[in-house]
């Protein structure tokens, strides 16, 4: 082999791995991505279908201005006690209005008291929607990425075993 081609077979490596290492870590972003939202939309599922009931408390509320200027109370700040004695502090982001001294009911997990939900918080079809649309989007990422990973490994390995021209 030639200097030119041995530089192009070394080059022509390397590049390969390169292109391969950055093709798994885009695999590995996108099927994390993945396993974060399936974790997370399964475990808000289990808090609505069998988490623990508590009283919860609305310490605080943000009061915010809709299109027409009017002030409606929003994001507000519950607190209540699990069953085992602990205090939670938690947002609702549920748009439902609510003020100071308010009671709300909750359900939580024992495991994961910081993730409880209001029992009057709606589930809308359009969180599905999005969860489904990240879902798709994101495992599409990690296969795109496999597909890089492929096409580096398979670069390299041709780069290697290229033949070169040699002229006296």
């Amino acid at each position: 082999m030639n200097d030119a081609g041995q530089t192009f077979g070394t080059f022509g490596t390397i590049f390969g791995i390169v292109f391969a290492l950055i093709g798994l870590l885009f695999a590995a972003l996108g099927a994390g991505v993945v396993v974060i939202v399936l974790k997370r939309a399964t475990r808000r599922r289990r808090v609505r279908t069998s988490g623990l009931v508590a009283e919860a408390e609305v310490l605080g509320a943000q009061l915010t201005r809709d299109a027409a200027g009017v002030r409606a109370p929003r994001n507000a700040v519950l607190g209540f006690r699990t069953a085992d004695g602990q205090d939670v502090r938690i947002r609702d982001t549920s748009g439902n209005p609510r003020f100071v001294g308010d009671r709300v009911t909750v359900r939580y997990l024992p495991a994961h008291p910081r993730e409880a939900l209001p029992t009057d918080a709606v589930d809308s079809p359009g969180r599905r929607i999005v969860i489904g649309l990240a879902v798709a989007f994101f495992t599409v990422f990690a296969l795109t990425g496999l597909g890089f990973a492929a096409v580096g490994i398979g670069f390299a390995v041709v780069a290697q075993h290229m033949p070169t021209d040699e002229q006296p």
